[in-house]
């Protein structure tokens, strides 16, 4: 993928990722961070800290940020002070707000929505119970 922004459409999913359905790691082994925390290497600030200032180093390595687009402002950015104003925002795993502790895994795969309240340690149970109840009611 070329660098830039890529809006994401029915007609290019491929280049989405979903982590409750995309069985790219099983969702047990995740593990919830704070923003920051003292100590070395334990929140998400460091995590994160490391891989860009790896991006940064070395060419070939990239990351790719999904979220929704901000357009253009003609003010300085508050926080990159880039003018003008433009980016990313919303940078989460797309199944809610960005604190995923506190949102749902077990939605529908049409339409994305909660179908119960549960946390990523229990999603696979709930989510093929609701697929096969689907499957009986049709």
């Amino acid at each position: 993928m070329e660098g830039g922004y890529t809006e994401i459409n029915r007609d290019n999913r491929e280049i989405a990722l979903d982590y409750v359905r995309g069985g790219l790691f099983d969702p047990k082994d995740m593990k919830p961070l704070p923003n920051v925390e003292p100590g070395p290497d334990n929140d998400l600030y460091e995590k994160l800290t490391f891989h860009v200032q790896k991006a940064i180093e070395n060419e070939d390595y990239y990351i790719f940020a999904y979220g929704e687009r901000w357009r253009p402002e003609r003010k300085e950015d508050k926080y990159f002070h880039f003018k003008p104003g433009n980016g990313i925002h919303d940078i989460h795993m797309n199944q809610g707000n960005s604190a995923f502790q506190s949102q749902s895994w077990c939605t529908d795969d049409e339409t994305g929505h909660a179908l119960k309240e549960c946390s990523h340690e229990e999603h696979e149970e709930t989510n093929a119970a609701f697929h096969i109840s689907d499957k009986l009611s049709i």
